[in-house]
């Protein structure tokens, strides 16, 4: 007779290999990009450009080592919602990468819903996982993780058009301010740097905000929880009985 623990560990481990593979992948597909442009390197701060985003995927590796490893039950359910929300949010962001990549009407009316509501969506799985455990660290750890895959989502694509569509990207590049502040003489080496540098802003981005929503949210959801008596709000388990 299958042990059904056992079996949910294993498929959380599946999961963490899945995600440490999109990770390297990433790493890959950084690499790989660097070394087919070699006057990349030749650029001013280049290195830096190519280090960012490689540095914060080793701390995703990291995170992802350390949390999906001998998770307990409650973490273990914990991550699965959040990697479902995550998932969506992610094709959201494709979505909206793709507007922003490809349509001319792309502005900041048809941006700013996606990037917000995805602050939210992270914000409000935090508040609804603390409510759920009566646990703020459920809450928080839901929040950050939903966050993390839908980043890693969203720049693999970003990376996979540098391979794909780096014409178009060289052409949004060519009308960029900062492309002339750079005092780069090269457009198409310039266009990959800054997909790797908003490669590097959006990881970075999803921890930060992610930290925030999520701490507001499971705030939110263990003191509505309290609030509704349902037991004393707890950082590390689940409800406790009144």
């Amino acid at each position: 007779m299958t042990d059904p623990g056992q079996s949910a560990r294993r498929a959380l481990g599946a999961l963490q290999i899945l995600v440490l593979a999109v990770i390297a992948l990433n790493v890959a597909l950084v690499g790989v990009q660097a070394l087919l442009y070699r006057p990349l390197l030749a650029q001013p701060g280049s290195a830096l450009y190519i280090a960012e985003p490689l540095a914060l995927l080793a701390a995703y590796a990291f995170i992802v080592a350390i949390v999906a490893n001998t998770a307990s039950p409650l973490r273990r359910q914990t991550l699965w919602q959040a990697t479902a929300l995550g998932v969506f949010v992610g094709a959201l962001e494709i979505v909206n990468l793709t507007l922003e990549t490809f349509s001319g009407a792309s502005s900041l009316l048809t941006t700013a819903p996606f990037i917000l509501g995805a602050f939210v969506l992270w914000g409000v799985a935090g508040g609804v996982r603390a409510w759920q455990t009566n646990s703020f660290r459920a809450g928080l750890l839901a929040a950050v993780w939903s966050a993390m895959l839908t980043m890693l989502i969203a720049v693999t694509y970003g990376f996979t058009l540098g391979y794909t569509s780096i014409t178009r990207l060289e052409f949004l590049e060519s009308h960029d301010p900062d492309f002339l502040a750079s005092h780069w003489a090269d457009l198409h080496a310039f266009a990959i740097a800054n997909q790797f540098d908003s490669g590097f802003s959006h990881l970075l981005g999803a921890l930060i905000v992610g930290l925030l929503v999520g701490t507001l949210g499971s705030l939110v959801g263990v003191l509505g929880r309290r609030r509704g008596g349902y037991g004393r709000a707890t950082v590390f388990g689940g409800a406790t009985p009144e």
